[in-house]
């Protein structure tokens, strides 16, 4: 078991992800962190660091029942550095990259203790591999169901830098399957570097309007009387009469705002306007993001509630809790309106100001012809037009880009060629519009479906 003690952290850029885990000496305030691990995978997974210590604390391992679950002895803590001599080198390595952790609520509240006896600034919200499983469509997962569900060898989920690292071995929990391909292709760009894998089944999706959509709606963002929180009456009136139609549609609603008083206007409206017997055959449920983290619904509609004039102190909080706008969204099946200002681009929020331009740059059939993003697409566009094909590069169908759709009397015939970005085996997408090209039937050596 890799375990020691090292105040030498790696040097790394501030790209990619960090996963966290920490070995204390209880669950609860006062517990001290007595081991922690960091690995600092790159943006498509690769491991590129490691590092892990003993720490410290107050000089107690947490006494004999815990030294029994996570083997470290009182005195192996004698040379250990404190918390506060790696804090600065252990901030700085987190800087620029997204920290996750298993069960993040409790090491990120074991880290903030740390971080308040030093009168720092604690950190904010961190990914949960927990709750990550849930968002890929497999579950909410405990360490040990996650190791084994992707082969990951775990000697003991009670030493830091094992369970973040198992036994050698690393997997990127990098393949979605919730939210039609469209809605994850926006969070795939600005959350994950295009490191996920799409494999959503569009073929069950009911809702004839699927993906993504943006509404503009000129409202005004308010500070009600009692709270800090923040209402947009125009957002919350859109909102509930979208509820409205979408629940008569069969679809199950979801709304969430990221300030708790635009949720509570939300709710109160949408209660007043729809009977309950169709809010329940809806599975409706109304909140900030903490409020469907884990959960998913056919169609969610996210009210930003900010407009020009906010205060940049209310954005500057939204940037720094983007994570929970991911969270949001990703939430959403079939279905994701963005109800949002016309003119966010002024409100300077980056996260929010690309959703509005995603969604009005990635209509449905866009697509960019003889665009090759590879040397055997250009090999193979050119046979195709060698042999009098026609193809268009790049179309857009269900929200999955084909490489080459090619148009033969009333057949339509999707290609598909190469690039880890593609998939070869268990591809559950099903095109109800485009058939798979036969391989016989391809030149230049390339793959096809």
């Amino acid at each position: 078991m890799r375990r020691g003690i090292s105040t030498s952290l790696p040097r790394v850029s501030p790209r990619g992800f960090v996963v966290v885990d920490t070995e204390t000496t209880g669950l609860r305030d006062p517990a001290r962190v007595i081991e922690i691990a960091l690995i600092f995978p790159s943006p498509n997974g690769k491991v590129e660091a490691s590092w892990t210590s003993l720490l410290k604390g107050d000089g107690s391992a947490g006494g004999r029942h815990l030294e029994r679950i996570h083997g470290i002895r009182d005195e192996d803590l004698t040379r250990a550095p404190t918390f506060a001599k790696l804090a600065n080198p252990i901030l700085e390595s987190l800087h620029g990259r997204t920290v996750f952790a298993h069960n993040a609520k409790f090491d990120r509240a074991r880290l903030n203790y740390e971080l308040g006896l030093l009168r720092r600034r604690k950190l904010d919200e961190l990914g949960c591999t927990m709750y990550l499983g849930s968002h890929l469509g497999h579950g909410i997962l405990r360490l040990s169901e996650a190791t084994k569900r992707f082969g990951v060898p775990l000697a003991s989920a009670h030493a830091a830098h094992e369970a973040v690292h198992g036994h050698g071995k690393t997997r990127l929990l990098n393949e979605h399957f919730r939210c039609h391909p469209r809605i994850a292709r926006w969070f795939n760009s600005v959350f994950y570097g295009d490191s996920l894998h799409v494999l959503t089944d569009v073929s069950a999706m009911t809702s004839h309007e699927r993906g993504l959509a943006w509404v503009d709606v000129s409202g005004k963002a308010e500070r009600p009387h009692i709270g800090r929180s923040w209402v947009n009456h125009s957002e919350a009136e859109a909102a509930a009469k979208l509820v409205s139609e979408l629940a008569c549609d069969g679809l199950s609603v979801g709304v969430v705002s990221p300030f708790a008083a635009q949720a509570g206007l939300i709710e109160k409206l949408v209660e007043a306007s729809v009977d309950s017997e169709t809010l329940n055959s809806a599975n409706f449920v109304v909140g900030t993001a903490h409020r469907l983290q884990g959960d998913e619904r056919d169609a969610v509609i996210f009210s930003c509630c900010v407009t020009p004039g906010t205060l940049k102190s209310t954005v500057r909080w939204i940037e720094d809790t983007r994570n929970l706008v991911n969270v949001a969204v990703s939430r959403a099946r079939q279905r994701l309106i963005i109800l949002g200002h016309p003119a966010i681009d002024a409100i300077e929020s980056p996260t929010l100001s690309s959703l509005r331009a995603f969604a009005f740059e990635n209509r449905e059939d866009q697509m960019v012809p003889r665009r090759v993003d590879s040397h055997a697409e250009a090999v193979l566009l050119e046979s195709m037009l060698k042999y009098g094909l026609n193809p268009v590069a790049k179309i857009e169908v269900e929200g999955f880009e084909l490489d080459f759709a090619v148009f033969v009397g009333s057949r339509r015939i999707n290609i598909e060629v190469d690039g880890d970005h593609h998939l070869d085996q268990g591809d559950p997408r099903t095109l109800s519009s485009f058939r798979p090209a036969s391989p016989q039937r391809i030149s230049a050596g390339c793959s096809s479906r």
